[in-house]
C-alpha cells in the first residue's frame, strides 16, 4: 500500500518539521524555571526519572509562555523529591592518565 499523499500547494507535511533553528535562544522565563528545577532530585518514587527540565525546554520550544511553564512545573513538581545536599566531588581516588612513552 502506498503512503504517498498529495498535499495542497504550500501545505506542510504532517509529522516533525525540519530541525529546530540554531538561532533559538531560551527565554528568561525558561532559564528561571530550569534553575528552579535543579532543586529536585534526578529520580523519584521507585526509580522513576525526573524529566522536568526536558519537559520545560520542550514546552518552551513549542511556544509555551511563562505562565504555562509555571503551571506545568507546579503540577509536575508534586511528585518530585528534593535533591540531596551538594557534596564535594571526591578527588582522592582519581589517577592521573598515563602518558604514552
Amino acid at each position: 500500500m502506498s503512503s504517498d499523499v498529495a498535499l495542497p500547494a504550500g501545505a506542510a507535511a504532517p509529522g516533525p518539521s525540519a530541525a529546530p533553528s540554531a538561532a533559538w535562544e531560551p527565554s528568561e522565563a525558561l532559564l528561571t524555571q530550569l534553575s528552579r528545577a535543579a532543586r529536585f532530585d534526578a529520580e523519584y518514587g521507585r526509580g522513576l526519572a525526573n524529566h522536568l527540565p526536558m519537559a520545560l525546554a520542550s514546552l518552551a520550544r513549542l511556544g509555551a509562555d511563562a505562565p504555562r511553564l509555571q503551571a506545568f512545573e507546579a503540577a509536575y513538581a508534586t511528585r518530585l523529591q528534593p535533591a540531596s545536599p551538594a557534596r564535594p566531588w571526591p578527588t582522592t581516588r582519581w589517577v592521573a592518565p598515563s602518558t604514552p612513552a
